[in-house]
Order: C-alpha cells, then sequence, then structure tokens
C-alpha cells in the first residue's frame, strides 16, 4: 500500500481534533472555576471585619503584655557581651519582638474598639 499517496496523509486525524477541543474545554472550565473560587474567597474576606470590644481588647492586652514580660526575661538572660553570631541574631530578634509588642500595648491601651480583618 502506498501511503504517501493517501488522500489524508501528513493531516492530524480527526480523533485528535476532538481530544483537543475537549481538552482546551477543560482547561477553560477550569480557569473559570479557579476564577470564581478566587472572586468568592475575596468576597469572603471582605466581609469578615471582627470589630472587638472593649473586653476582649483588655484580654488582648493582658496577652500582650504576658509575652512582653517573658520576651523581657529572655533578653534579660542574654550575657552582657555579645560576640557570637548566633547571639547577636538571637539579640536582634528579640529586640525587634520588644518593639513590636510595644508597638502593639501603645495601640491597644489607646483603643477601646478595634476592627480586625
Amino acid at each position: 500500500m502506498d501511503y504517501l499517496n493517501k488522500p489524508d496523509f501528513g493531516r492530524v486525524p480527526a480523533y485528535l481534533h476532538e481530544r483537543r477541543m475537549e481538552a482546551e474545554a477543560r482547561a477553560r472550565a477550569a480557569a473559570a472555576a479557579e476564577s470564581a473560587q478566587a472572586a468568592q474567597r475575596h468576597h469572603d474576606a471582605s466581609s469578615r471585619v471582627l470589630e472587638l470590644d472593649g473586653k476582649e481588647v483588655a484580654t488582648l492586652l493582658q496577652h500582650v503584655t504576658a509575652k512582653r514580660q517573658v520576651t523581657q526575661a529572655a533578653y534579660m538572660r542574654l550575657p552582657c557581651v555579645v560576640e557570637t553570631p548566633s547571639l547577636l541574631r538571637t539579640k536582634q530578634a528579640l529586640e525587634d519582638e520588644l518593639s513590636a509588642l510595644e508597638a502593639d500595648l501603645k495601640l491597644l491601651s489607646q483603643a477601646q474598639r478595634i476592627r480586625v480583618e
């Protein structure tokens, strides 16, 4: 049989065209579902705003104060002379955490109600 002289020689078979179309349709459906899920997540995230009242703020303030005391105690246990790289990193991490806790304490002590997104 002479395959070079067949009328469909060199052409993509019809079943491969159909499979490609089906795969493209699945990909479009998956992309549409993903964008719909992303839009739903965005909507859910924007609709969830919590408002903390005075009691919750006071409780949060107590927890942050306790965390600050624990961090301050760990900082005070460091040696007076800090020379090794690991101790320098530890000292810097504790100082960063203490400054963040101080900022949180300042914010919480000034506010009666807080909105959390």
